[in-house]
Protein backbone atom coordinates (compact mmCIF):
# COMPACT_ATOMS: atom_id res chain seq x y z
CA UNK A 1 0.00 0.00 0.00
CA UNK A 2 3.25 2.34 0.75
CA UNK A 3 4.70 1.57 -2.20
CA UNK A 4 1.90 2.43 -4.59
CA UNK A 5 0.95 5.45 -2.60
CA UNK A 6 5.04 6.55 -2.97
CA UNK A 7 4.49 5.40 -6.57
CA UNK A 8 1.42 7.30 -7.16
CA UNK A 9 2.92 10.64 -5.37
CA UNK A 10 5.82 10.48 -7.15
CA UNK A 11 4.29 9.78 -11.10
CA UNK A 12 1.80 12.69 -9.69
CA UNK A 13 5.38 15.16 -8.77
CA UNK A 14 6.88 13.98 -12.15
CA UNK A 15 3.64 15.03 -13.91
CA UNK A 16 3.30 18.28 -12.50
CA UNK A 17 7.42 19.15 -13.50
CA UNK A 18 6.32 17.88 -16.96
CA UNK A 19 3.94 20.18 -17.93
CA UNK A 20 5.40 23.13 -16.24
CA UNK A 21 8.45 22.66 -18.12
CA UNK A 22 6.28 22.35 -20.99
CA UNK A 23 4.57 25.35 -20.70
CA UNK A 24 7.40 27.47 -20.06
CA UNK A 25 9.26 25.96 -23.11
CA UNK A 26 6.11 27.30 -25.17
CA UNK A 27 5.63 30.86 -24.03
CA UNK A 28 6.10 33.34 -26.46
CA UNK A 29 7.51 36.79 -25.14
CA UNK A 30 4.66 39.04 -25.87
CA UNK A 31 4.77 42.26 -26.35
CA UNK A 32 3.72 43.50 -23.01
CA UNK A 33 7.02 41.56 -21.60
CA UNK A 34 8.88 43.83 -19.43
CA UNK A 35 5.86 45.80 -18.48
CA UNK A 36 3.99 45.14 -15.15
CA UNK A 37 1.69 42.09 -16.23
CA UNK A 38 -1.97 43.90 -14.97
CA UNK A 39 -1.12 47.19 -16.41
CA UNK A 40 -2.40 45.89 -19.72
CA UNK A 41 -5.40 44.53 -18.66
CA UNK A 42 -5.93 48.01 -16.66
CA UNK A 43 -5.43 50.12 -19.79
CA UNK A 44 -7.81 48.01 -21.62
CA UNK A 45 -10.27 48.16 -18.48
CA UNK A 46 -9.73 51.98 -18.36
CA UNK A 47 -10.38 52.43 -22.18
CA UNK A 48 -13.39 49.89 -21.84
CA UNK A 49 -15.11 52.15 -19.09
CA UNK A 50 -14.11 55.72 -20.98
CA UNK A 51 -15.37 54.06 -23.78
CA UNK A 52 -19.18 52.92 -22.62
CA UNK A 53 -19.34 55.89 -20.80
CA UNK A 54 -19.12 57.96 -24.02
CA UNK A 55 -21.15 55.87 -26.09
CA UNK A 56 -23.99 55.89 -23.46
CA UNK A 57 -23.61 59.30 -23.10
CA UNK A 58 -23.70 59.90 -27.13
CA UNK A 59 -24.53 56.97 -28.88
CA UNK A 60 -26.39 54.77 -27.27
CA UNK A 61 -30.27 56.52 -27.39
CA UNK A 62 -29.70 57.06 -31.45
CA UNK A 63 -31.29 53.85 -32.80
CA UNK A 64 -34.94 55.54 -32.15
CA UNK A 65 -34.22 57.73 -35.52
CA UNK A 66 -33.76 53.94 -37.57
CA UNK A 67 -37.67 54.68 -37.70
CA UNK A 68 -36.59 57.01 -40.82
CA UNK A 69 -34.19 54.27 -42.40
CA UNK A 70 -36.64 53.68 -45.12
CA UNK A 71 -39.71 54.76 -46.42
CA UNK A 72 -41.23 52.01 -45.53
CA UNK A 73 -40.46 52.17 -41.90
CA UNK A 74 -41.64 55.57 -42.00
CA UNK A 75 -44.85 54.84 -43.01
CA UNK A 76 -45.48 52.13 -40.77
CA UNK A 77 -44.82 54.78 -37.83
CA UNK A 78 -48.08 56.21 -38.82
CA UNK A 79 -50.18 53.30 -39.08
CA UNK A 80 -51.26 53.77 -35.41
CA UNK A 81 -50.86 57.67 -35.13
CA UNK A 82 -52.10 60.64 -37.21
CA UNK A 83 -48.97 61.76 -40.14
CA UNK A 84 -48.16 65.52 -38.66
CA UNK A 85 -48.26 67.00 -42.20
CA UNK A 86 -45.72 67.74 -44.46
CA UNK A 87 -43.91 70.79 -42.58
CA UNK A 88 -43.78 68.67 -39.32
CA UNK A 89 -42.42 65.91 -40.71
CA UNK A 90 -39.57 67.21 -42.59
CA UNK A 91 -39.15 68.87 -39.68
CA UNK A 92 -38.89 66.14 -37.66
CA UNK A 93 -36.44 64.37 -39.82
CA UNK A 94 -33.89 67.39 -39.89
CA UNK A 95 -34.06 67.71 -35.98
CA UNK A 96 -33.01 63.66 -35.90
CA UNK A 97 -29.99 64.35 -38.71
CA UNK A 98 -29.01 67.44 -36.30
CA UNK A 99 -29.21 65.63 -33.27
CA UNK A 100 -26.95 62.38 -34.91
CA UNK A 101 -24.84 64.29 -36.00
CA UNK A 102 -24.32 66.62 -33.04
CA UNK A 103 -23.72 63.30 -30.64
CA UNK A 104 -21.61 61.30 -33.14
CA UNK A 105 -19.64 64.75 -33.47
CA UNK A 106 -19.28 64.69 -29.55
CA UNK A 107 -18.63 61.28 -29.45
CA UNK A 108 -15.64 61.16 -32.28
CA UNK A 109 -14.32 64.08 -30.02
CA UNK A 110 -14.47 62.18 -27.01
CA UNK A 111 -12.93 59.61 -28.08
CA UNK A 112 -9.58 61.80 -29.92
CA UNK A 113 -9.56 63.88 -26.66
CA UNK A 114 -9.49 60.83 -23.88
CA UNK A 115 -9.53 57.22 -26.03
CA UNK A 116 -6.47 56.41 -25.02
CA UNK A 117 -5.07 53.18 -24.76
CA UNK A 118 -1.50 51.12 -25.05
CA UNK A 119 -2.77 47.74 -26.62
CA UNK A 120 -2.05 47.92 -30.60
CA UNK A 121 -5.27 46.12 -31.79
CA UNK A 122 -7.65 48.43 -29.68
CA UNK A 123 -5.89 51.69 -30.83
CA UNK A 124 -6.06 50.85 -34.53
CA UNK A 125 -9.69 50.21 -33.93
CA UNK A 126 -10.54 53.36 -32.14
CA UNK A 127 -8.56 55.39 -35.05
CA UNK A 128 -10.60 53.59 -37.64
CA UNK A 129 -13.90 54.30 -35.58
CA UNK A 130 -12.83 58.04 -35.41
CA UNK A 131 -12.16 58.10 -38.91
CA UNK A 132 -15.52 56.62 -39.92
CA UNK A 133 -17.53 58.73 -37.07
CA UNK A 134 -15.86 61.92 -39.28
CA UNK A 135 -16.97 60.64 -42.61
CA UNK A 136 -20.34 59.86 -41.10
CA UNK A 137 -21.11 63.52 -39.99
CA UNK A 138 -20.19 64.98 -43.03
CA UNK A 139 -22.55 62.75 -45.23
CA UNK A 140 -25.07 63.59 -42.22
CA UNK A 141 -24.99 67.28 -43.63
CA UNK A 142 -24.93 66.44 -46.90
CA UNK A 143 -28.18 64.79 -46.17
CA UNK A 144 -29.48 67.96 -44.32
CA UNK A 145 -28.52 70.48 -46.92
CA UNK A 146 -30.49 68.36 -49.51
CA UNK A 147 -33.32 68.53 -47.24
CA UNK A 148 -33.11 72.22 -46.86
CA UNK A 149 -33.69 72.29 -50.86
CA UNK A 150 -37.24 70.74 -50.70
CA UNK A 151 -39.22 73.26 -52.22
CA UNK A 152 -42.66 74.96 -51.58
CA UNK A 153 -44.14 72.94 -54.27
CA UNK A 154 -42.90 69.93 -52.96
CA UNK A 155 -44.64 70.63 -49.69
CA UNK A 156 -48.16 70.23 -51.36
CA UNK A 157 -47.73 66.55 -52.13
CA UNK A 158 -49.63 63.76 -50.56
CA UNK A 159 -48.03 61.99 -47.34
CA UNK A 160 -46.70 58.63 -49.43
CA UNK A 161 -44.92 61.12 -52.12
CA UNK A 162 -43.49 63.17 -49.75
CA UNK A 163 -42.15 60.53 -47.32
CA UNK A 164 -40.77 59.42 -50.61
CA UNK A 165 -39.48 62.71 -51.80
CA UNK A 166 -37.77 63.19 -48.45
CA UNK A 167 -36.22 59.98 -48.00
CA UNK A 168 -35.40 59.93 -51.90
CA UNK A 169 -33.38 63.75 -51.24
CA UNK A 170 -31.63 62.10 -47.86
CA UNK A 171 -30.02 59.98 -49.98
CA UNK A 172 -26.48 60.92 -50.98
CA UNK A 173 -25.62 57.83 -52.40
CA UNK A 174 -23.96 55.60 -49.78
CA UNK A 175 -26.05 53.87 -46.67
CA UNK A 176 -24.21 56.32 -44.51
CA UNK A 177 -24.88 54.16 -41.21
CA UNK A 178 -23.72 50.87 -42.35
CA UNK A 179 -20.09 51.17 -41.52
CA UNK A 180 -20.29 53.09 -38.67
CA UNK A 181 -22.96 50.56 -36.83
CA UNK A 182 -20.45 48.15 -37.82
CA UNK A 183 -17.44 49.41 -35.93
CA UNK A 184 -19.21 50.39 -33.10
CA UNK A 185 -20.50 46.07 -32.60
CA UNK A 186 -17.42 45.52 -33.10
CA UNK A 187 -15.54 47.85 -30.59
CA UNK A 188 -18.35 46.40 -28.02
CA UNK A 189 -17.73 42.52 -29.15
CA UNK A 190 -13.81 43.66 -28.94
CA UNK A 191 -14.29 45.28 -25.27
CA UNK A 192 -16.95 42.68 -24.24
CA UNK A 193 -19.82 45.49 -24.32
CA UNK A 194 -23.36 44.00 -24.59
CA UNK A 195 -26.60 46.14 -24.31
CA UNK A 196 -26.88 44.10 -20.60
CA UNK A 197 -23.61 45.68 -19.27
CA UNK A 198 -23.05 49.12 -21.16
CA UNK A 199 -22.29 50.97 -18.00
Amino acid sequence: MKLKRTLFVGLALVLAIGITACTKNNEKPSENTGKNPNESVNNNEGYMNYYSTSYNDYIAGLNRYSIYDTPESINNQFKDKEYPGNEKYLSDVKAAYKDSRDKIQSFVTSLKKDGKTEDTELKKMNDDLIAEGERLVKDIDKRIEKLDKVSDEDMKKGQNDFIKLVHGTEDVGNDIGSGFRKMIKDMNDRLGITGNNKK
